[in-house]
């Protein structure tokens, strides 16, 4: 059986249709430009390293019990390669894992809210970072809820790998 070009365009056509179609529909309806993403860093890994890096960090700084820091969302924390089910509320609550802007890099970031500062802002860390990132592109002790995407509701793991590899590749 032969295939003709006609045909294999056709197949091409609505495949990009329907990525195009499933895109535009979770962007409504989970009302942010990025309802799934793909880890690209392991800031968010739960590994040997989570007692420092974690609670000890929470314990010290925020004092923080370990039942408190325990019973947060996402308890086991996500790896390169994982997809995040992302959707955008109009609230956010301490240990939430959150998606926000990098005002540098079309990469946004997956950190989890440690504390909400007086005027609203937002404090973020990744689990797996020793602390808060500061820098030019994003500062963790004071992310609006205007730069926030979303809350993370689902991780799917390693179903993101070809575009991480792609990243990892190719920077993008």
């Amino acid at each position: 059986m032969k295939i003709k070009l006609k045909e294999i365009i056709e197949i091409v056509l609505i495949f990009v249709l329907v990525l195009l179609v499933y895109r535009v529909l979770l962007v409504w309806l989970f009302k942010n430009p990025y309802p799934m993403v793909v880890v690209v860093s392991g800031s968010m890994r739960h590994d040997i390293n989570l007692e420092e890096k974690h609670f000890r960090y929470l314990e010290e700084r925020f004092g923080y019990n370990r039942s408190f820091i325990k019973s947060w969302p996402i308890k086991n924390g996500f790896g390169e390669g994982d997809v995040l089910v992302v959707i955008k509320y109009d609230n956010y609550n301490i240990g939430d894992v959150v998606v926000f802007r990098n005002k540098c890099h079309n990469i946004p970031i997956s950190h989890r809210i440690i504390a909400i500062n007086e005027d609203g802002t937002f404090q973020t860390k990744g689990d797996n970072n020793f602390g808060q990132n500061i820098s030019p592109c994003y500062d963790e002790r004071k992310i609006s809820k205007d730069d926030i995407y979303g809350k993370v509701v689902l991780v799917i793991p390693k179903i993101g790998l070809i575009r991480y590899a792609f990243y990892k590749i190719f920077g993008f």
